[in-house]
């Protein structure tokens, strides 16, 4: 896989929150990355950084704690007009 390859090396192993303010592009790349675990939990697999990356998102004093509240909406993926897992 020489595209998975390529992107482990533009994302390096060092890749890390490293600011005390998240950024935008933060919340992207986190998005990105948790809407397509949950369509396919492997597809990351050959990505240890960018699952870190997740984790450490994830385990955010301020990140977690709104994970865990009733405001966080887990679904829908895409807003009202998206079909994927429609009920």
């Amino acid at each position: 896989m020489l595209r998975s390859s390529l992107f482990n090396i533009f994302w390096s192993s060092d890749l890390e929150l490293k600011y005390s303010i998240l950024t935008y592009v933060d919340f992207l790349l986190y998005e990105i990355l948790d809407i397509n675990q949950r369509l396919d939990s492997n597809c990351l697999k050959d990505f240890d950084n960018l699952k870190q990356f997740t984790i450490r998102f994830e385990s955010l004093e301020p990140i977690k704690n709104y994970m865990n509240s009733d405001r966080f909406m887990r679904d829908p993926l895409n807003g009202p007009m998206a079909a994927f897992g429609e009920k």
